[in-house]
């Protein structure tokens, strides 16, 4: 990806964000209609999911 691209994912997509080297980052999440009970954090490590 180059600065400024747009990614998008289904709804049931897991994701992470990481901010590579020494610059500031900037990044958006913007969501359409959510339920936030139906939200979840997923750990990458355990692969387990908790409520977010």
């Amino acid at each position: 990806m180059l600065p400024g691209d747009i990614l998008s994912f289904t709804a049931g997509a897991i994701h992470s964000i990481e901010a590579l080297g020494e610059e500031p980052t900037v990044t958006f999440g913007i969501y359409g209609e959510t339920q936030a009970a139906q939200r979840f954090e997923f750990d990458p490590l355990t692969h387990t999911a908790k409520n977010f």
